[in-house]
């Protein structure tokens, strides 16, 4: 990453990704890149390019919020609704290219739960049940070595369990070994 810049799409200031991560910025340089960026000084709406005050005002706004991990901002009349009900009263707020789902990864979603932390694939497989009591995060079919529990009957990651591959095969292999 040292070395490497990104330019503000309003000033077109360079900046470098690593300084980007510093307390001074507090911007996460993985977003950045995915989208066209504005530096803290020029203060654009992320979605329709116009200025949202000066940076001088630094007193907090309804008509705008800011991205509580890439710092950029956003209208509140351009959001989409969903978004801009799930902004108001939200002080960590992220932006469409911020939000990332906690279990899987996504960053499309339909809907997001959990203070925008869950997809709704997500969301629904968590309300179901079917989620390592460990460590929290949904599986699906394709999860690997997971085992039940006998006496809760969840099934657990066999990494979160601290089992070896051989312990794992074991208990596989047993039909009469209890995994608790």
């Amino acid at each position: 990453e040292k070395g490497r810049y990104v330019q503000c799409m309003s000033c077109h200031k360079g900046f470098h990704l690593s300084c980007l991560g510093t307390k001074e910025f507090g911007v996460n340089p993985g977003t950045v890149r995915r989208r066209n960026w504005s530096c803290h000084d020029c203060r654009v709406c992320l979605t329709c390019n116009m200025c949202v005050g000066s940076p001088s005002s630094d007193a907090p706004s309804k008509s705008i919020r800011q991205c509580s991990q890439c710092k950029c901002y956003v209208h509140m009349a351009c959001l989409e609704r969903a978004a801009r009900d799930s902004a108001l009263g939200d002080a960590k707020w992220k932006c469409e290219y911020c939000i990332e789902c906690r279990h899987c990864g996504a960053w499309k979603s339909d809907a997001w739960f959990d203070d925008s932390t869950t997809c709704r694939g997500c969301h629904d497989r968590f309300s179901k049940g079917c989620f390592c009591p460990i460590c929290e995060k949904v599986y699906r079919k394709d999860a690997g070595a997971m085992s039940q529990c006998s006496k809760c009957f969840k099934w657990v990651h066999a990494k979160c369990a601290n089992l070896t591959q051989q312990a794992f095969d074991v208990l596989q292999n047993s039909p009469d070994m209890n995994f608790t």
